[in-house]
């Protein structure tokens, strides 16, 4: 990831990212090769159109934020694989009930996300998301994530908190971790040839990174978990400084461990290419690598 927060210009140069602040205090070289996604978070950001090519070109995911640094902008390659067409053919030839079986996988995945989380922070209802998760099936996915949800935030952060776009902190922090979420999967699912509006679940007629936003769902437990950890040392505000950003986005690429052996960007990938294999009828399951550690 790479990260502009204050006023410079981008350019290529012999296939490196070249960024000059304005004042020429600083520069800095990056590969372009060494780049998945590159975030623009300042008003005063100029970049090259070679520099956009060569970006595109590499199935890098540029990241526009508005005034409030919240994400509102991805730029993807029109095509991220060459057999597109035809994946976008498969991904149409799922059937209701064959799309209901893969929500069911996801929300599974979710709440057993939800479920190690609350174990490892050692908060109440671990048992109780497992018991929804075994009950979890294709026609009541829905509910279930509903019923699911409910506990986990009150479990997580305290009877008076309320998930909300706009609620108060660490609300602010959700919105942006989920944010950056939402751009490393439509990256990885863009890669492999997907079509981002062809969902399994979300239909919402205006959103077009619907199957984005399904794929997404287990791996929201894990910006919860960065949010959750740092909110208990030093509580977020209303609205985030640039350090907490920055924190946030750093965070949000954890390191391998024993119990979470797959990187956060390996682990989307992963998802994304055995969507592909069960697209093609390799295979019957979306894998989910566990990416927060179950506490022992």
């Amino acid at each position: 990831m790479h990260h502009h927060s204050r006023p410079s210009s981008a350019s290529l140069r012999d296939g490196y990212l070249r960024c000059t602040s304005h004042d020429k205090a600083t520069q800095q070289e990056v590969p372009i090769t060494d780049l998945s996604y590159v975030l623009l978070e300042h008003s005063h950001i100029t970049l090259s159109h070679a520099l956009l090519v060569a970006l595109t070109k590499a199935k890098v995911a540029l990241i526009t934020c508005d005034e409030k640094h919240l994400p509102t902008g991805l730029l993807l390659p029109m095509a991220g694989h060459y057999l597109h067409t035809e994946r976008v053919r498969w991904q149409c030839a799922l059937t209701p009930p064959q799309k209901a079986l893969l929500w069911k996988q996801i929300i599974r995945a979710k709440i057993k996300n939800q479920a190690h989380l609350l174990k490892q922070a050692g908060k109440r209802g671990s048992t109780y998301l497992q018991q929804v998760c075994r009950e979890t099936d294709a026609d009541n996915a829905t509910p279930k994530e509903a019923q699911a949800a409910r506990a986990y935030w009150t479990s997580l952060f305290g009877p008076t908190f309320r998930r909300a776009r706009c609620g108060g902190p660490p609300n602010a922090a959700l919105n942006y971790s989920y944010a950056l979420l939402r751009a490393a999967m439509a990256r990885a699912l863009a890669t492999q040839g997907c079509h981002l509006s062809i969902a399994l679940h979300h239909h919402n007629r205006y959103n077009p990174l619907a199957l984005v936003d399904d794929m997404m769902e287990p791996y929201r437990p894990c910006a919860d978990h960065i949010v959750y950890t740092q909110h208990t040392q030093s509580p977020y505000g209303k609205t985030l400084t640039q350090d907490q950003r920055h924190h946030l986005l750093t965070r949000l690429q954890p390191s391998p461990t024993p119990q979470a052996p797959m990187a956060f960007h390996e682990a989307i990938a992963l998802t994304a290419s055995t969507y592909i294999e069960v697209l093609k009828k390799r295979r019957k399951r979306i894998t989910f690598p566990p990416i927060i550690a179950p506490a022992s």
